[in-house]
């Protein structure tokens, strides 16, 4: 579920959002039915439990336009409000189509559970591919950086973020004006330094390297009291992070609550595929 797509002017629209869901529901139940299995014993499997996976992806972006700062008490808050209406629309609809269709094999829900369609209905994937479709962030991450940088052709070109980038164009700004925007943020310019963001943009905007291993544990773990998997996040880490912070994190995230945790220190890998826009001398000094 693309968050994002759900917000105008501002404003979450709860009920559209709810009717996506359970067509969402519906839709991943039905694809048990026409895919093909690697094997008579796979397909027994898939259709004994018809596991789906529902969640969000473009989260960072529905906060964005909402003017809502990441890991803010109010982006919590929203989080939840998200969440409780996927459980609970998720659940209710697979209920309704065990009645019909047909229910997962009661042994693989827990005792006193209601029969329902599917055995497990909720997951929070990376999102990869079909966020880049999309133009929205991964899952629930946050914006990893304000431009994205592409070499196309052997040509370096910096585009702001997608959402952003609309959201300045919906406040008035001209095209000169983002790219003038957009220079001075490669440069380095920090949001409150920029007098041409609105200031309701600049108070919402942030990155994932701008947030401490708290924040993304504290996303994380609000999420993960919705779901019985794992959930695909990375918590962020400077290049300047010891052994000793990392396994501050891990621990932390543990007694959260989070059933995994992925942590990537920045400049672990040489050439690492996500890189924030800089300017060429930066790009020398590191």
């Amino acid at each position: 579920m693309n968050a994002s797509r759900f917000i105008s002017h501002g404003v979450f629209d709860e009920p559209r959002f709810v009717e996506a869901i359970g067509l969402a529901v519906r839709c991943l139940d039905n694809l048990h039915d026409i895919q093909d299995h690697a094997s008579p014993e796979v397909a027994a499997r898939c259709i004994e439990s018809r596991k789906i996976g529902l969640s969000v992806m473009g989260f960072a972006d529905a906060l964005l336009l909402m003017g809502i700062r990441y890991a803010t008490q109010e982006a919590l808050d929203f989080a939840a409000r998200i969440m409780t209406l996927v459980k609970a629309t998720a659940r209710s609809t697979s209920e309704a189509l065990a009645q019909t269709r047909g229910s997962c094999s009661p042994t693989l829900l827990r005792p006193g559970e209601p029969l329902r369609r599917n055995a497990s209905l909720m997951a929070i994937a990376a999102n990869g591919t079909l966020s880049l479709l999309a133009n929205v962030t991964g899952g629930i991450e946050p914006l990893f950086s304000y431009v994205i940088r592409q070499t196309v052709e052997g040509r370096i070109i910096d585009q702001m973020q997608p959402t952003l980038r609309r959201l300045l164009a919906e406040q008035g700004l001209s095209d000169g004006d983002i790219a003038a925007i957009t220079t001075e943020l490669v440069q380095g310019t920090v949001p409150a330094d920029i007098l041409l963001i609105p200031a309701t943009i600049r108070h919402s905007m942030v990155r994932a390297h701008d947030l401490d291993p708290g924040d993304h544990i504290r996303t994380q773990a609000l999420f993960q009291s919705y779901i019985d998997g794992g959930i695909s996040k990375t918590i962020n880490l400077p290049s300047s992070s010891t052994v000793h912070d990392i396994a501050d994190a891990i621990l932390s995230a543990r007694a959260s609550g989070c059933v995994g945790v992925s942590l990537y220190r920045d400049g672990s890998i040489i050439g690492q595929p996500s890189q924030m826009a800089t300017t060429p001398q930066s790009l020398e000094e590191e």
